[in-house]
């Protein structure tokens, strides 16, 4: 399911571009830096948010699923232990078959990205030891503020320096993964 809030990490780009805040970006025309290329978008500068190519916010159900995705997001792109998400996800609260409930809650990311956009669920990989989130660079808003950063320090205008500036602070929703601020993995 899907809603058609605007995504926030798109409603602001650089200085010079000319593309407006729905507009899907691969690569800003203008300011030449990274945008999110893939068909789903990621942000951890606030509260866990899923945003459509198109900008809609995804709905990803249900506190564990929520944790897991915020859990592969963490360790960007490099696969996470089975075992390190079990225990990540329960703690000492085991389920009775944890590996199958673990297999359970990656199936039901793997549906809520794949409702939200064709081949979604395929951003969830299995690699041994367990899992991974399979990401371009520019999916996840926390890079996107790094790029931005790193160009405002490099750039000589301080109209342009400012504009850069604003898009990177425009990012931010609040604390990082706030919902998970007591979770262990977030730490």
């Amino acid at each position: 399911a899907t809603s058609t809030l605007p995504c926030p990490a798109v409603g602001r780009l650089s200085a010079g571009c000319r593309r407006g805040p729905a507009t899907p970006l691969v690569t800003c025309c203008a300011c030449g830096l990274p945008g999110y290329p893939g068909p789903v978008r990621f942000g951890v500068l606030g509260t866990l948010a899923v945003w459509t190519e198109d900008g809609r916010l995804v709905a990803v159900p249900e506190a564990k699923v929520r944790a897991l995705l915020a859990d592969l997001l963490l360790h960007r792109g490099r696969p996470v232990s089975a075992d390190r998400l079990i225990e990540d996800l329960w703690g000492d609260d085991l389920p009775v078959h944890p590996a199958n409930a673990l297999q359970s809650k990656v199936s039901r990311l793997r549906q809520a990205l794949e409702n939200a956009e064709p081949a979604g669920g395929e951003l969830v990989v299995s690699r041994s030891p367990g899992y991974l989130l399979q990401l371009d660079g520019g999916a996840v808003d926390e890079r996107r503020f790094a790029a931005l950063t790193e160009r405002a320090g490099a750039t000589q205008d301080p109209r342009d320096r400012a504009a850069l500036l604003a898009d990177a602070l425009a990012l931010w929703r609040g604390p990082p993964l706030a919902e998970f601020a007591d979770a262990m993995f977030a730490q």
